[in-house]
């Protein structure tokens, strides 16, 4: 769109709306960035699960909402990632929007692993979803070893705006799974 056309876009008469035409055409574009973006990382998704070899491995990769989580060496622990469950879209998408990235940043795989990877954490009171800690106590949270699932996390933090306490390596990567099989 050129710029003069822009400026002449209006809303409609009574319809309560007052974007303007810039604005409109920035709302537009950035739908489109999104809908490339997404229809992007699904051919990928879709690509990488039909050259897998053993379509068994294939649906387990892609598919499984659960799985174990190792731990502290050979120990393994039973972990519910629920990226399919109602609302965790939502949240994740809401922590996507919370990165440091533009929409073009968000085309990137590797920008969109670097900014989850941040924004999972809670550095120096930035909001991150959850808040690490390897030593007792647990004052204000639950321990590390209490959690079983992401889904739990996702929704507190959802339901809270504010940092979960408290987590470890192994519920740090149960998330980001979750957060990056959802996208």
């Amino acid at each position: 769109m050129t710029q003069g056309i822009a400026e002449d876009v209006k809303p409609p008469p009574g319809s309560g709306l007052s974007m303007s035409g810039q604005d409109l055409v920035r709302q537009t574009e950035k739908r489109r960035l999104h809908n490339r973006y997404y229809a992007k990382t699904m051919r990928n998704a879709v690509r990488k699960f039909r050259a897998m070899e053993n379509k068994e491995e294939a649906e387990a990769y892609v598919l499984e909402d659960a799985g174990y989580i190792f731990k502290s060496g050979k120990r393994k622990c039973a972990w519910y990632y629920g990226q399919f469950d109602k609302g965790i879209l939502s949240v994740v998408l809401e922590l996507l929007d919370r990165s440091y990235l533009t929409m073009w940043g968000k085309a990137s795989p590797i920008r969109v692993c670097r900014a989850m990877s941040s924004i999972l954490n809670d550095n120096n009171d930035d909001n991150g979803l959850l808040v690490g800690r390897w030593i007792s106590p647990y004052t204000g949270g639950r321990k590390p070893t209490k959690w079983d699932g992401s889904v739990e996390i996702l929704e507190r933090y959802r339901k809270t705006g504010k940092s979960v306490k408290y987590g470890q390596c192994w519920v740090f990567a149960g998330c980001f799974t979750t957060v990056l099989r959802c996208l």
